[in-house]
């Protein structure tokens, strides 16, 4: 099952490309919902949704519009309302709720998503049928058995990069190895922008041994770095370990320091700080250090580098990444020489900026 820490970064990051319709827990109005009452029924009524139950959807967000009294959150709540009944044929009450959007709160963020849901049963009439994007919507809260033949048809028959895309958000938020596998077989075709699209969304869902897959199988360099960037996101630090260690691609090794400062891998980057390795990667591993956050680490390896000016400037700057600077305070009082006292306060300077 996917985890709600997952759904927040995928419809946080910009890959979401105006996917407000997506129906998930990761909309729900976090400002108000400080309850558990209203953390449920915002759950509730997304469940109703996905199950095409429409009228017990307008129930739940209407008890959770009751319950947040106009305040945060309460816009939500009437625009999904509004979809619900929409979805029931209901027009003219979806409309009322509409226009009490527009009254109420004036500047919401739903009030665009209201007006294409307004305009949906036009173009559906225009064109014969269901837009792409309401096919979406629907294909959502279906069983993977039968959205996925239906989404892998729609990926192929999308004319324009942003249908693709959206196609593969869509596939990203179905907790099926065979949707993993449709947004790897696209992350591996040949359209640079979809690739890079796909393989982030494998790494936003966790999909480490695809990815891994795809890094071993590449030989694009810059499908590989895609790949490490991706199981940074992942927290893959094993994997990103082995290509810092292993690679015999400068490049290569860097992407993977990196990713093991995006998933926080501070055992694997100090030990590479400290170590054999060349001093471009050990740089590298010394920034990622401050990347995730390593002040401990950072701390204990600055005496360590004494031998090695170069790296001992990094770990300074690192450490004023990571938000040392009581520790920067610590070395400048314990430094020995006037040297390493100028380089400590230009860094406590620094960071005063």
């Amino acid at each position: 099952m996917k985890t709600p820490s997952r759904l927040l970064i995928a419809c946080a990051l910009p890959l979401a490309l105006s996917l407000c319709f997506a129906v998930s827990a990761a909309s729900a109005p976090t400002d108000a919902a400080d309850s558990a009452q209203t953390k449920a029924l915002y759950q509730q009524g997304h469940e109703a949704i996905g199950e095409g139950d429409w009228s017990e959807a307008d129930q739940r967000f209407a008890e959770l519009e009751r319950r947040l009294h106009g305040g945060a959150g309460a816009d939500a709540a009437l625009y999904w309302r509004a979809y619900a009944l929409a979805q029931a044929g209901r027009a003219a009450q979806s409309q009322e709720l509409v226009k009490r959007l527009r009254s109420e709160h004036p500047n919401s963020r739903w009030i665009a998503e209201a007006e294409r849901l307004q305009r949906r049963p036009a173009a559906a009439a225009a064109t014969g049928g269901e837009s792409d994007q309401d096919r979406l919507e629907t294909l959502l809260g279906q069983p993977a058995d039968k959205s996925l033949p239906q989404l892998a048809q729609l990926l192929r028959d999308a004319k324009t990069p942003q249908a693709k895309r959206r196609v593969l958000f869509v596939l990203s938020q179905i907790d099926d190895p065979r949707a993993m596998a449709q947004i790897a077989a696209a992350a591996e075709g040949g359209d640079p922008a979809l690739s890079a699209q796909a393989v982030h969304l494998l790494g936003v869902s966790g999909a480490e041994t695809l990815l891994r897959q795809i890094y071993s199988k590449t030989g694009d360099a810059k499908l590989k770095q895609r790949a490490l960037q991706a199981l940074g996101v992942a927290g893959a630090t094993d994997a990103l370990a082995d290509a810092a260690r292993n690679s015999s691609d400068t490049q290569l090794r860097h992407g993977a320091v990196q990713g093991l400062g995006v998933s926080g891998g501070v055992d694997a980057l100090t030990q590479i700080a400290a170590g054999d390795a060349d001093l471009s990667t050990r740089r590298e591993a010394i920034k990622a250090l401050g990347v995730a956050g390593g002040q401990k680490q950072l701390l204990e390896l600055y005496p360590k580098l004494s031998a090695v000016p170069e790296l001992r400037a990094e770990a300074l700057s690192a450490l004023r990444v990571a938000g040392g600077d009581q520790g920067l305070l610590t070395l400048y009082k314990n430094a020995k020489t006037p040297e390493e006292k100028q380089a400590l306060l230009r860094t406590l300077k620094g960071t005063e900026n």
